[in-house]
């Protein structure tokens, strides 16, 4: 489990769900002592997250990547299985979320204004260093444009495909720091607000990794658009057609 918190189960009943993570929230805001974290503390939240607010560990991100690999999604056994990961998640991209406004990480603006690019692409190799492979960038074009994270799954005996959507400065976009829901194919439309459409249109995925470039030397991922080279619909069928069991 180390170096993730013990968290509450949050007891998924039923599928497409918008997840209530303040449970989660409160747990490990009393882990860290709320925002203002110690250097102990500092350390467990970059072994969480190594990728985050402008720290890299690129060596390590490679040593994790299957050059095999391209847009792929989880097979669970179960909601149980399903739910681990959930937490897993949750915790990059609140840990993520805790450490950028702890080095007052700025990019555009005060964290996390004009983040969201950085943000996901660090939650994504966070993702995958851990083992979960089946991470996501995904881009929202059109109007308003905005970056978060996905993860594909396909569920039990059932088969049940959908998509985790994990939006770690999801305050740009509604009042919760972190959110996140999971979508049950085909349906997998996001909103600011009532209206204003931010579905994925165009992703980053394991395999864009690969491609020379991706990785800058400082180890930052490149924010390129020939990177998100992989339309959404192609990207979503190419997953559900090569499943990785998790253990």
């Amino acid at each position: 489990m180390y170096p993730f918190y013990e968290l509450s189960s949050i007891g998924i009943s039923h599928l497409p769900s918008i997840l209530d993570t303040s449970v989660w929230e409160t747990e490990f805001l009393s882990q860290t002592n709320g925002f203002d974290i110690d250097e102990e503390t500092v350390s467990r939240l970059k072994e969480i997250a190594p990728y985050s607010c402008g720290r890299f560990q690129k060596e390590l991100l490679i040593s994790r990547l299957d050059c095999n690999l391209g847009p792929s999604a989880a097979y669970y056994d179960d909601m149980a299985q399903l739910e681990d990961d959930l937490a897993k998640i949750f915790q990059i991209s609140f840990a993520n979320y805790v450490l950028s406004r702890h080095a007052s990480y700025a990019n555009a603006g005060e964290f996390p204004e004009g983040c969201c690019g950085p943000s996901s692409r660090s939650v994504m190799a966070s993702s995958m260093i851990h083992g979960i492979y089946s991470a996501a960038s995904v881009v929202a074009n059109g109007w308003y444009t905005h970056v978060y994270d996905i993860y594909p799954f396909i569920l039990g005996k059932s088969e049940l495909k959908g998509i985790i959507l994990a939006d770690p400065t999801s305050e740009q976009v509604n009042e919760d720091k972190v959110h996140m829901k999971i979508m049950v194919h085909p349906d997998y439309g996001y909103k600011k607000g009532r209206f204003l459409d931010i579905s994925p249109r165009r992703v980053m995925h394991i395999g864009s990794l690969n491609v020379p470039g991706a990785i800058l030397p400082s180890g930052q991922i490149s924010w390129e658009d020939r990177f998100y080279d992989t339309g959404f619909n192609e990207y979503i069928k190419e997953a559900f057609g090569s499943p990785i069991v998790i253990k």
